[in-house]
């Protein structure tokens, strides 16, 4: 019996998660600004349904998703840092209800 050989899935399933740097990562509030959403609760839908995606995709959520604190200048608010991947996968599954949202769906398109 023959058993067909893949090599592109087994170097692809070798492959180290880099950690992703500073430079390519932004901040959920960051994120629903642009999106003209009003809090990080109005995405808190999209923010779970991307962590899924990830986590259903094989990919480390702590590593693209991390909860963190940030001074606004006068308390600490609680804030999410997101890899590229994980900004991108916000944007793809935030609502349309948002002009922005819709806008910035399209855009993202064109950019890959």
């Amino acid at each position: 019996m023959l058993i067909p050989y893949d090599t592109f899935r087994e170097w692809e399933a070798n492959l180290p998660e880099p950690e992703p740097s500073a430079a390519e990562c932004h901040y959920a509030t960051e994120v629903a600004g642009m999106l003209q959403c009003n809090s990080l609760e109005d995405l808190s839908g999209a923010l779970g349904r991307a962590m899924q995606v990830c986590e259903q995709a094989g990919f480390a959520v702590p590593v693209h998703f991390r909860q963190v604190f940030r001074y606004n200048g006068r308390d600490m608010e609680r804030d999410m840092r997101l890899s590229s991947l994980a900004s991108y996968l916000v944007l793809i599954n935030a609502g349309t209800e948002h002009q922005a949202v819709a806008q910035a769906q399209v855009l993202a398109f064109f950019r890959k």
